[in-house]
């Protein structure tokens, strides 16, 4: 049988304007190692790594 790229229902865009964070999330992680920033810090790191070099260097300076 022939598939027919019409039929495929995830071709079609996805309106995601309307979506929400689920707020159960939180309940299947270890909260130990999760916290969440605000957006705009959030902005000013590109990725994880960068956030926890920017806390280890705050820690250093507040430890000496």
């Amino acid at each position: 049988m022939e598939k027919n790229s019409d039929d495929d229902p995830l071709d079609v865009e996805i309106d995601f304007s309307q979506s929400r964070p689920n707020p159960y999330w939180l309940g299947v992680v270890d909260r130990r190692r999760v916290r969440l920033l605000d957006c705009d810090i959030a902005d000013s790191f590109p990725d994880d790594t960068a956030v926890n070099e920017a806390l280890r260097m705050f820690l250093a300076t507040r430890i000496k």
